[in-house]
C-alpha cells in the first residue's frame, strides 16, 4: 500500500488559485471552521464537508465545485449538495470560514489516476471510521 498521502495546509477559499499544484491532477478537502482552521490537516476532522478527486486540474475541480455551490445546478455533486445542504447563500455568507487542503498528485500515468482515486476513497473511508458517517456533502 502506499504511504499516508502528504496533505497542504488549510487555505482559505478564496484563497485557492494561489494553492500549490492547482493545476495538477489532486484530492482535495473541503471543510468550515468557525474559529478557523486548527494547523495542521486532519482528512477525518468532523469539520470536513467535502472529500473529492479530480484526474483533470484542481482549479477546474474547484471552480465546479463553487458554481455548483452557488447554483445547486451545476456539474459538480459535491457542490449541488453543499448548495442543498446550507443554504443559498451559504457562499457568501460563510466564505470566511470555508477552506481547502489539498494532495497535488505529480506522477505520470497511469500511476496519477490510480493513486488518485485510491487516495479519495482512503481519505473517505477514515473519515467514516472516525465519525461514523460521511462528510455531509459526500453521497457515496
Amino acid at each position: 500500500m502506499p504511504d499516508a498521502p502528504k496533505i497542504q495546509g488549510w487555505v482559505r477559499w478564496f484563497d485557492r488559485d494561489g494553492l500549490d499544484g492547482i493545476d495538477c491532477p489532486s484530492v482535495y478537502l473541503i471543510a468550515r471552521f468557525e474559529s478557523g482552521p486548527p494547523e495542521s490537516v486532519n482528512p477525518s476532522d468532523e469539520h470536513v464537508v467535502y472529500i473529492g478527486e479530480t484526474c483533470r486540474t484542481l482549479r477546474e475541480r474547484l471552480r465546479a465545485f463553487n458554481s455548483a455551490a452557488h447554483d445547486g445546478k451545476s456539474k459538480h455533486s459535491g457542490g449541488r449538495r453543499f448548495h442543498q445542504v446550507f443554504g443559498d447563500d451559504a457562499m457568501e455568507s460563510t466564505s470566511d470560514m470555508l477552506f481547502v487542503a489539498v494532495i497535488a498528485v505529480e506522477q505520470a500515468e497511469p500511476h496519477s489516476s490510480a493513486y488518485i482515486r485510491y487516495t479519495e476513497r482512503r481519505l473517505i473511508l477514515e473519515f467514516v471510521a472516525a465519525n461514523d458517517r460521511l462528510p455531509v456533502c459526500n453521497g457515496k
